[in-house]
């Protein structure tokens, strides 16, 4: 069984929750947040807005933040079990260089923590992102330039870890009141390339493409 509603931002574009349960009575097991997206003929056309928060020189103001922890029952491989705990963080800030343009810089860090073995990554982020449309709702289209630094303690030979990247990206962006940015990212693709030290010759690449229909949300404020 599966339960839901809707709301609709514009009369195209909509957020929809469900809930779905396989057993009764009714034990929810899973939730989900999407987007719909209606077609055929509209009476009206779009309203405009001019959305001050992407006018010139405007600043804004985001991130990301997570925690994860995984535990795992005593076994051949882990006689006394392990857990695993990672924390992650990742500031950034952007700026309107002209109207809908913005060039910006994240800075993620990442820490990891096992019974005997410790973790960390760390990096800078640049990117920039083009608004398109006149609209509340919106699409926008991105790319970015990666750069992080990652290692173990003990390494295990190892050492340290660098990996450059490149993305381009593209999703929709909603214009809450004067203030606030809601994203959601719906298609990337990327590449990158890991840079392990001289004494272990190993070269490393790796790229891939995304989408979705089912993407996470981010919230950013703008300053003036």
């Amino acid at each position: 069984m599966q339960v839901g509603a809707a709301y609709y931002l514009t009369d195209r574009i909509g957020l929809e929750a469900s809930a779905s349960s396989n057993s009764f009575p009714l034990h929810f097991s899973s939730f989900g947040l999407g987007l719909t997206i209606l077609t055929g003929v509209t009476r009206n056309g779009p309203e405009g807005y001019e959305a001050p928060q992407t006018g010139k020189g405007r600043w804004v103001l985001g991130g990301q933040l997570g925690f994860f922890t995984q535990g795992t029952k005593p076994g051949v491989a882990y006689p006394e079990g392990q857990r695993t705990t990672e924390f992650s963080i990742a500031p950034s800030v952007g700026w309107f260089v002209k109207k809908n343009l913005l060039l910006g810089v994240s800075i993620p860090i990442v820490a990891r923590w096992q019974e005997e073995r410790s973790g960390f990554s760390y990096g800078l982020n640049p990117y920039l992102k083009k608004y398109i449309s006149d609209n509340r709702l919106r699409p926008f289209v991105g790319g970015d330039f990666s750069y992080q630094i990652s290692g173990n303690k003990p390494d295990g030979g190892y050492g340290s870890v660098q990996k450059a990247g490149l993305a381009a990206s593209a999703g929709l962006a909603y214009f809450l009141g004067d203030r606030f940015i809601v994203e959601a990212t719906l298609g990337r693709i990327y590449v990158d390339r890991s840079f392990y030290p001289k004494d272990q010759k190993m070269d490393q690449w790796s790229g891939g493409a995304s989408a979705t229909l089912q993407p996470g949300f981010s919230i950013n404020y703008v300053l003036d």
